[in-house]
């Protein structure tokens, strides 16, 4: 498992430049470590045509290949298409527990989402956009074509990351689902999350009868919504914030961290944190690719 980061550009203008990014991303996905499945009917980038918009092209089936699959396996179709315009790409996600070997996810633990930026165009046709990709065991995270939104942020920011004991080592209780790039408005101190459990208590029944498949928040733990930790005009260390999500014990998130958005850390740089347990990981920054308020830091190892 490892990482990938590539810089083309993002060209909607015919049917060559929607198999070009498309095809570039499949090939990543295998890179970094994520298994694409035999289901049969998946897409064909060579002579796929690049669909109508708010339609779908086609679908690939990917899934984990971590320490945990085999107990509790993440299973994930991401379906490409364009968004309301037909130069507006798009990316839904639908996440599961397996698939029927045509293309249908079983154990849905999260219905169809759009994980790319709805209504939306992209800047340039012949600018090239970064694109960062991570997979380690337990964890996927995707920042594509950074700064191609004419919003200044990726075109699409998604992550998904297993529930972790006090060690830092992935357990099989739960994912969280992490879409910030659509939340976090005014000075809100984190991330607005999407998170669910295939096992565990349901934080709304404080019953372990159902699993947890709420839209709730996992944040991260910003006091007070500071936009600077300068004080008195030093800048000093830089200071990384950890994620915290609730299962419904309050738990820290392994995967993710933030700093304030005027903190000195340059997109698409390296540092080194220890966000659980004792052994240091690997970050890297993405700056505001993933949110307007704060500076996104994902795994990257």
């Amino acid at each position: 498992m490892t990482t990938k980061l590539y810089t083309t550009n993002l060209d909607m203008s015919s049917d060559a430049g929607f198999r070009a990014w498309g095809v570039e991303f499949s090939a990543a996905m295998a890179t970094i470590g994520m298994v694409q499945t035999a289901d049969s009917g998946q897409i064909n980038w060579t002579t796929v045509i690049r669909p109508a918009g708010s339609s779908n092209a086609g679908y690939e089936i990917w899934r984990f290949d971590d320490t945990n699959h085999t107990a509790a396996p993440i299973v994930i179709r991401i379906d490409y298409g364009c968004d309301n315009a037909v130069t507006r790409p798009r990316m839904m996600l639908t996440i599961g527990t397996g698939s029927n070997g045509s293309g249908t996810i079983t154990g849905v633990l999260k219905t169809t989402t759009q994980v790319s930026r709805g209504n939306s165009n992209v800047v340039s046709s012949i600018t090239n956009y970064p694109t960062y990709m991570c997979c380690v065991d337990g964890f996927l995270g995707v920042c594509w074509k950074g700064g191609g939104s004419d919003t200044g942020r990726a075109y699409a920011f998604f992550s998904i990351g297993r529930t972790v004991d006090d060690t830092g080592a992935p357990t099989t209780a739960g994912i969280v689902l992490n879409l910030t790039f659509a939340n976090g408005a005014g000075n809100s101190p984190g991330y607005a999350e999407t998170w669910m459990f295939a096992t565990g208590y349901n934080a709304n029944s404080g019953t372990s009868s159902t699993p947890i498949t709420n839209n709730l928040p996992c944040y991260a733990f910003i006091p007070y919504s500071l936009t600077a930790t300068i004080i008195a005009g030093s800048p000093g260390a830089r200071q990384i914030f950890r994620h915290y999500h609730p299962t419904p014990l309050i738990r820290p998130y392994m995967w993710l961290a933030s700093s304030t958005i005027t903190d000195a850390i340059v997109d698409g740089t390296t540092f080194s944190l220890t966000p659980v347990g004792t052994t240091p990981r690997t970050f890297m920054c993405l700056g505001t690719w993933a949110t307007a308020n704060e500076r996104m830091c994902m795994m990257w190892e």
